[in-house]
């Protein structure tokens, strides 16, 4: 049957009139968020100036200085590849990429396995989990020098743990060198790094966990799939682009760690628990070498940005 309102009346169906109302509002929807994004960008200008002075022109002259032999002071000369050639034979660099190997696996497996566990049980708890979580955080929350000399005092032998258990007649600890053993040194460092990391991990993580979404934990329960069932088939699923944040920033930490090995062993002994940030700024500042110094820290650069670049593109990946 055909409408002839219209035709009577004039006046467009309501239908129409709503089509068309929409497709008025579009332009200046689409020219206030056009506004939006260029009064955002004149906000950004002066940091992305900033970034660009302060971050951007080193980055590029590093480039340069790493074909030059330069001490930092004098005019640096050019050497062509003799640095990067040099980078492949050198044992100590070798040694170093080592260490921040292990650092890394460490740092990414333990926190993260562990403030998951940590976090999805503090969850649970009805009474005190502020409390809980606030003395979690608080190492986390310490400057990562002062948490190195806390740990350094602890595990002196003079004046630490193993002092005070002699004085009580306990003996056990007189032998063991955490700080000073070639065995010990590297597992020692990265022990106290991941026992002030651990606390972020688990905040950060019981803060995920919060926006999951109640009904499907609800549901999930329901079907009776039991805490851990809860765990694995909810929880992680709903936090997965947590998990890959949490993810990268360990990885970073473990490629540029400096302050925790810098304080605790110095890169000792006999380089046991060195990293290629202390090799850097011994080579760099200490030996006066500025141009191979430069060369490894865009090699540890390089690297940083390929291990993120592949955990991007798996995460991209997966949610595609």
């Amino acid at each position: 049957m055909i409408d002839t309102s219209y035709a009577s009346t004039g006046a467009a169906p309501a239908s129409d009139l709503q089509v068309s109302g929409r497709r008025r509002r579009r332009p200046r929807r689409s020219l206030l968020q056009r506004r939006s994004r260029r009064v955002a960008l004149l906000f950004f200008l002066p940091a992305i100036a900033v970034n660009l002075l302060v971050i951007g022109g080193p980055a590029v002259s590093s480039i340069g200085y790493s074909f030059t032999d330069w001490n930092g002071i004098s005019p640096p000369e050019f050497v062509g590849l003799d640095n990067w050639q040099r980078m492949l034979t050198d044992a100590a660099f070798w040694s170093t990429m080592r260490n921040n190997a292990i650092y890394l696996i460490v740092l990414v497996i333990v926190p993260t396995s562990l403030g998951l566990l940590g976090a999805f049980l503090l969850t649970r708890v009805r009474r005190g989990s502020t409390v809980f979580r606030a003395i979690y955080f608080i190492p986390f929350l310490l400057i990562s020098v002062v948490v190195a000399q806390i740990w350094r005092n602890l595990l002196s032998p003079d004046t630490g743990i193993a002092a005070a258990l002699d004085a009580v007649g306990i003996t056990w600890l007189n032998d063991v060198y955490f700080l000073g053993s070639q065995e010990l040194a590297l597992p020692t460092v990265i022990g106290v790094h991941v026992w002030s990391f651990l606390g972020f991990s688990m905040v950060f993580f019981y803060a995920a966990i919060k926006t999951v979404d109640p009904a499907l934990i609800e549901a999930a329960r329901l079907d009776g799939v039991g805490v851990w069932g809860e765990f694995w088939h909810v929880v992680i699923p709903g936090i997965r682009p947590m998990i890959v944040f949490s993810v990268s920033f360990a990885v970073i930490a473990g490629l540029l760690v400096y302050d925790m090995p810098r304080i605790l062993t110095g890169g000792g002994p006999a380089g046991a628990s060195d990293v290629a940030a202390l090799l850097i700024n011994r080579t760099s500042i200490v030996g006066r070498e500025a141009g191979y110094g430069t060369t490894l820290a865009l090699t540890l650069t390089l690297i940083s940005g390929v291990v993120i670049g592949v955990i991007t593109y798996l995460r991209r990946k997966e949610e595609s």
